[in-house]
């Protein structure tokens, strides 16, 4: 089976990620933009084949239940401007 990556190169929509993709079920790995400030709540709930998140440099917040329910989440890459990361985030990400 061929892994599916995602590189996002979108701009921020009102400075965030307001937008879900969680029906993108058997995405592996996603690397967001440095023009992306923030991450909506739930975007990427129940994206379960996901194994790898990097976040972009500018990303300041990560909100509630974002990663909520992706059981094969191992690795997060953080930004460097990131400050705030809300509760759940990553509830559910056991293998982090």
């Amino acid at each position: 089976m061929k892994k599916k990556f995602l590189k996002l190169g979108i701009q921020p929509l009102a400075n965030s990620f307001l937008s879900s993709i969680c029906s993108i079920i058997s995405l592996i790995s996603i690397n967001l933009p440095d023009s992306l400030l923030s991450i909506g709540c739930e975007a990427f709930y129940c994206c379960i084949a996901l194994e790898l998140i990097e976040l972009g440099k500018n990303v300041v917040s990560v909100n509630h239940y974002t990663f909520n329910g992706c059981y094969n989440l191992r690795k997060v890459i953080l930004g460097e401007n990131l400050e705030n990361i809300n509760n759940n985030s990553f509830r559910g990400c056991t293998k982090l």
